[in-house]
């Protein structure tokens, strides 16, 4: 695809602000490859955390010629919204397919692709059926431990008494999510325990409820996503169960799947040591994506 419009700040964000309604905003995150881009990348990140988080794997993007935009989803980081509350799901569907409808139809000659990050994944996830219907210049789908099937350990008394508290008191919060299963590298773990933008809140009962109720309509959408997808997960992953992935992949209806395992690595893939593999990963097949022989 040739490129018709130059790589710049998106028109519709001001002050680095996606405006929902005149109170209500998301935070943007924009980096823009110095090259002529050959695609565009709109990311959407995971619970509790940031998109300044992936400012490193957002300028590697960049840098090798993907101009790439994320959203800091409602509820955190820099956006609007109470924290580590939502009335449903779908609110996050709706505000990232929004943001890549938009976004796209500003760049009509550059393919599109969407990449999320474990509950962010599980957006892409529902997102993609939408957008390859609806944005003609959509081109793929990159999955990094997406929120498919929870770890077996991951709050099972939640999950057991969620539903009646859910009726009663959507808002009480509960518990903190813990970062022991983030990622193997004590490292990555210290530097997001100490991320000022990391959500400290104890969890709603609505916020954990609407995750856990998404897992099931989340798997589902194998069977409805057509379109080019890759999946990247770490095989020592502690917050979701690594064979979710791999049942996610052998049902996905897209002929052209690519599944990524990493033995070594836990569920922060893109942060862990070592995560440069994941990273040329993803820029492989974005350029394969691209790729005039394609």
């Amino acid at each position: 695809m040739s490129q018709t419009v130059p790589s710049k700040e998106l028109s519709f964000v001001k002050d680095n602000r996606f405006f929902l309604s005149d109170d209500f905003s998301l935070f943007v995150h924009q980096w823009y490859s110095d090259l002529p881009p050959k695609g565009i990348v709109f990311f959407v990140h995971g619970m509790v955390e940031h998109s300044g988080r992936y400012e490193e794997w957002g300028r590697f993007l960049a840098r090798n010629g993907f101009d790439v935009y994320a959203i800091d989803q409602r509820g955190h980081g820099r956006s609007d919204g109470a924290r580590l509350w939502m009335r449903r799901f779908t609110d996050l569907i709706d505000d990232f397919c929004l943001f890549v409808r938009k976004g796209a139809a500003q760049f009509p000659d550059l393919p599109v692709f969407i990449a999320g990050m474990s509950m962010g994944g599980g957006v892409a996830i529902r997102s993609a059926p939408v957008l390859q219907k609806s944005v003609p210049n959509f081109a793929g789908t990159i999955l990094i431990a997406a929120a498919i099937k929870t770890h077996p350990y991951i709050y099972p008394v939640l999950r057991f008494f969620a539903p009646f508290f859910n009726a009663l008191m959507p808002r009480l919060r509960i518990l903190k999510p813990g970062i022991g299963g983030l990622a193997v590298s004590p490292k990555v773990r210290e530097e997001f325990r100490n991320d000022p933008l990391v959500s400290r809140d104890r969890m709603t009962v609505r916020f954990g409820w609407e995750n856990v109720k998404a897992l099931k309509v989340n798997r589902r959408c194998a069977a409805e996503i057509v379109s080019p997808t890759l999946i990247c997960q770490g095989a020592a992953d502690m917050i979701v169960a690594p064979d979710g992935a791999e049942e996610f992949f052998r049902n996905l209806a897209a002929s052209d799947k690519t599944l990524k395992i990493y033995p070594d690595f836990g569920h922060d893939v893109l942060h862990e040591e070592g995560h440069e593999a994941a990273w040329n990963d993803i820029l492989d097949w974005l350029n394969k994506q691209t790729s005039e022989e394609k």
